[in-house]
């Protein structure tokens, strides 16, 4: 009889490891590969897939407005992956707003705060924005614009670094 007991007792264990599934991620072409230790879980992901041309976007300025562009291609869909933003202090507080157009209703784009040259807080890291998974265009032909409101009198220097592919 305790035989019996203790073979009970590790069934439901047996059945609950066979009725699980293998883990596995998902590949480009919309396939699952399954995790083994010869395809172990993909550590980083640039976001483009094999075969797609990355492109990028940069723009510098300094107290006006700039725009960064990635370019809509003939029968190919632009995506953004990210950017980046950085701006020096004006000579009074600013808080800049990175708008971007061509992937649909973004409101209110995200926003760089400033402080004032002089202030006794440093002005704030740059912002760097991924997006994962990248984000089509509106349609193939379609350009994404990223545009940052302007920082105003005294900065000296305001960027923008955008990065997607297309395909």
């Amino acid at each position: 009889m305790k035989k019996l007991l203790i073979i009970l007792l590790f069934l439901p264990s047996i059945s609950l490891a066979q009725s699980q599934r293998n883990p596995c991620y998902y590949n480009t072409t919309g396939g699952c590969t399954p995790v083994s230790s010869s395809a172990p879980l993909p550590t980083s992901d640039t976001g483009q897939p094999t075969g797609a041309i990355a492109v990028e976007g940069n723009a510098v300025g300094s107290t006006g407005i700039i725009a960064a562009t990635l370019a809509g291609v003939s029968s190919k869909t632009t995506y953004v992956c990210g950017f980046y933003y950085q701006g020096s202090n004006p000579t009074a507080a600013a808080n800049v707003v990175i708008a971007i157009t061509g992937i649909g209703a973004l409101n209110g784009g995200f926003a760089y705060p400033t402080n004032a040259i002089g202030a006794t807080t440093p002005q704030p890291p740059p912002l760097v924005i991924t997006f994962s998974p990248c984000i089509p265009a509106n349609a193939a032909n379609t350009a994404i614009v990223f545009t940052a409101s302007g920082l105003g009198a005294g900065a000296t220097i305001a960027s923008i670094a955008s990065w997607g592919y297309q395909q």
